[in-house]
C-alpha cells in the first residue's frame, strides 16, 4: 500500500516538473525568436538603404506602395458591390425583409439579390441550382450537407 503512494507521488512530481519545464521554455524561446525577427528586419531595412541601384521607391511603379498594401477590406466599401444569394426562408420571413440585414447592407455598401425559397421546396430547388452549374455567390440557410 505504501509503495503505491510512493509511486503515485513520484509520478505526480515527475509530471509537475515536466509541465513546469515545458512552460518555462516557451518564454525564453519566444523572446529569442522575437529578437531574431527584429534583428532580421533591421538587417533587411539596412540592406534596402544601402542598395543604390534600386533608386527611389516613389519614382518606380510598384515600389513601396505595393509592399505596404495588404489585403484588408474596410467598410463601407468604396464601390457598391452586388452579390447573388440563395436563401431558405421560414414561413413568410425573408432576409430581404429583415431590418438588421437591410441596415448592415447599407452600412457596408453592398447589394444582395436574394432568391428566397420556402422550406418545403428548399431541397429540390437547392439541388436544381447546384446541378445547373450557375451558382449564386452566397448560400444562406440552405442546409447544405458535407456528406451529400
Amino acid at each position: 500500500m505504501k509503495s503505491k503512494k510512493v509511486i503515485a507521488l513520484t509520478m505526480t512530481a515527475a509530471l509537475s516538473l515536466s509541465a513546469l519545464t515545458g512552460c518555462g521554455g516557451k518564454d525564453s524561446q519566444g523572446s529569442s525568436a522575437g529578437n531574431d525577427k527584429s534583428s532580421a528586419e533591421e538587417s533587411s531595412s539596412a540592406a534596402k538603404e544601402e542598395s543604390p541601384e534600386e533608386g527611389n521607391a516613389e519614382d518606380e511603379p510598384g515600389g513601396a506602395e505595393e509592399e505596404n498594401t495588404s489585403d484588408t477590406i474596410t467598410f463601407p466599401l468604396a464601390e457598391t458591390m452586388t452579390f447573388t444569394a440563395f436563401a431558405g426562408m421560414n414561413g413568410d420571413y425573408t432576409l430581404t425583409d429583415n431590418i438588421a440585414m437591410q441596415k448592415s447592407l447599407v452600412d457596408a455598401n453592398i447589394n444582395i439579390e436574394f432568391t428566397n425559397v420556402l422550406g418545403a421546396d428548399l431541397e429540390e430547388k437547392r439541388n436544381l441550382v447546384l446541378n445547373s452549374g450557375e451558382y449564386p455567390d452566397i448560400f444562406i440557410k440552405s442546409y447544405i450537407d458535407a456528406d451529400k
